[in-house]
Parts: C-alpha cells; sequence; structure tokens
C-alpha cells in the first residue's frame, strides 16, 4: 500500500512538473512574438523630423536651408523687379559698375550673392564662400559661389547712344536637387533722375529667343560689347546636355537680332 502511494505522489509530481515547464514555455514563445512585433522591420522607414515643412509643395532639402532666402529671393524677383526702379548714389561724378552694382545688391540684400558682393564693394569684410571677379575698368564685376552649383550674380554696363546707360545683371542660382531660379534683368539709367528703371523688353527678348531650350544660361561681356546666351537641351536618357550659343549683337542702345554661333 505505501509502495502504491509512493508511486502515486511520483506520478502526481512529474505531471504538475510537466505542465509548469509547458506553461513557461508558452509565455517565452508568446513573449518573443510580442517583441518582435514591436520592433521595425528592415523596410520601415524613420520618421523625418522635417516632414511638414514644405516649399512649393516638397520638404525643403539641405541646400535651401544653407542657402537662406536664397533660392525664394531669385524666385520673388523674376516678377518683383520689373516694377521696381532702383536709385543709384553716383556720388559728384558720372557712376560706373560699382555704383550700379551696389544699388542693386542693396535693393535685394536678402539674396546671398547681393549681400556678399555688397560688403565687398563697401571695404567689409567679405564672404569667403564666394568669389569675386573684379574688372571695373571694364564695366564688369561678378560674385559667385565657390561650390559645385551656382549661387551667382554678374554685373555690367554699356554707354548708350541718347547718353544713358543700359545695365544688366545675371543671377544663376541652381542646386544639386535639381533646382534652378535664373534672372536677366536689364535697366535704364538716366543720368539727370539718378534711376535705373527696368527695361523688360530686353528680357523678354532673352527669354522668347531661349524657350526652345530647357534651360539657358547668359554670358554678360567682361570684354567687349556682346552678349552670349547658351540654350540647354537635357537628354535624360543619356545624362549628357547639348549646348547651343546665341550672340545678341549691341547696336548702340540695346541689342540686333540674335544670331546663332
Amino acid at each position: 500500500m505505501k509502495r502504491l502511494l509512493f508511486l502515486t505522489l511520483v506520478i502526481t509530481a512529474s505531471i504538475a512538473l510537466l505542465t509548469a515547464t509547458q506553461s513557461c514555455d508558452n509565455f517565452t514563445k508568446a513573449s518573443q512574438a510580442t517583441t518582435n512585433e514591436a520592433e521595425p522591420q528592415a523596410d520601415e522607414s524613420p520618421v523625418d523630423a522635417t516632414d511638414g515643412h514644405h516649399k512649393m509643395g516638397k520638404t525643403f532639402s539641405t541646400a535651401d536651408n544653407d542657402a537662406g532666402t536664397g533660392s525664394k529671393m531669385v524666385a520673388a524677383m523674376v516678377e518683383a523687379w520689373k516694377s521696381t526702379a532702383i536709385n543709384v548714389d553716383a556720388g559728384s561724378g558720372k557712376p560706373g559698375i560699382k555704383q550700379f552694382a551696389l544699388a542693386f545688391c542693396n535693393q535685394y540684400q536678402g539674396y546671398k550673392p547681393c549681400a556678399a558682393l555688397s560688403a565687398y564693394l563697401t571695404d567689409k569684410q567679405s564672404d569667403p564662400y564666394f568669389n569675386i571677379e573684379d574688372k571695373t575698368r571694364q564695366g564688369y564685376i561678378a560674385c559667385r559661389t565657390q561650390a559645385q552649383f551656382s549661387q551667382d550674380i554678374t554685373c555690367c554696363y554699356w554707354n548708350c547712344n541718347n547718353g544713358h546707360c543700359l545695365v544688366a545683371f545675371w543671377l544663376d542660382d541652381s542646386y544639386e536637387n535639381g533646382d534652378r531660379y535664373t534672372l536677366p534683368a536689364f535697366y535704364d539709367y538716366d543720368p539727370s533722375t539718378q534711376v535705373m528703371t527696368p527695361r523688360t523688353e530686353l528680357t523678354t527678348m532673352v527669354e522668347n529667343r531661349m524657350k526652345t531650350f530647357d534651360e539657358f544660361s547668359v554670358e554678360l561681356p567682361s570684354a567687349g560689347k556682346d552678349i552670349i546666351l547658351t540654350g540647354h537641351k537635357i537628354d535624360h536618357e543619356n545624362d549628357c546636355t547639348y549646348n547651343t550659343d546665341v550672340t545678341m549683337k549691341w547696336n548702340g542702345n540695346g541689342f540686333k537680332e540674335s544670331s546663332i554661333n
């Protein structure tokens, strides 16, 4: 009888131990499943903390942030400059490219190359991010970023037959993400009023001549008097660009019909 009772107790204890072991194993598997469920999968993307800050329907890029108001300023200027006359501080003599450039740059300080060129022209500390090409004897000065992508302003002027001056500015602001903002702006300077007034018909002339291209560039003359336009046709399939140069001939008050080089 005692032997039977002992065997019964042993069997009962074994069953209890097996049940407890299975319960622990099931709890461990359930815990692992819960843990794995909470971990992000390898193909899940983390939440972008900058999402929600948009420009023209897209997220602000690093280039946009680094550029400050650069690209936004040029985009705004495309229309704003057409109705904005600019006073020129001519001093006691006839103004040159320094006075014209300074007047324009002070009007549009929000564009970083304008701020950098203004600082240079007023003998303030220069911005090492930009390089100045000073050919003021030829009526030309430029401020360009020392980087792979453009953030530039080029300035030059011509003496007209009627005693006025034609002043031109080319702004080119482009970024790695493909954004590009450009502006060819022309002004008539009247020495009797010391005011630069927009000559929008010359900008329209340039844009119409280049409208068949995907993009275009403007080379204002640092020597000579003619402007070189370069139209860019972009071949995305072959990752290349085809360029066509067009010359705008100076005629004493503006430019003759352009010709393909």
